[in-house]
């Protein structure tokens, strides 16, 4: 498994432009690892005790629906 780290290099090669400035990279950055943060500490959530598995499967489920919203909207030109 990648580190949060080898995802964040990958993100920057394939996706920021190589004439970003330092600014643009460091708040990038920041925001990549927003949010990884937020999905961590979700999923920790998912194992406290008040969380059946079939509600955890439908957290997850939502999120991933959440998340391929958000890639279509990019998709369309935002």
């Amino acid at each position: 498994m990648m580190t949060i780290d080898q995802h964040w290099q990958s993100y920057r090669r394939d996706l920021i432009p190589k004439d970003a400035s330092q600014v643009q990279i460091t708040e990038t950055r920041r925001a990549f690892y927003a949010g990884a943060w937020i999905m961590h500490e979700m999923s920790q959530r998912l194992g406290e005790p008040d969380i059946s598995i079939d509600d955890g499967v439908m957290i997850f489920e939502a999120l991933r629906l959440e998340i391929k919203a958000f890639q279509e909207w990019i998709g369309k030109g935002n």
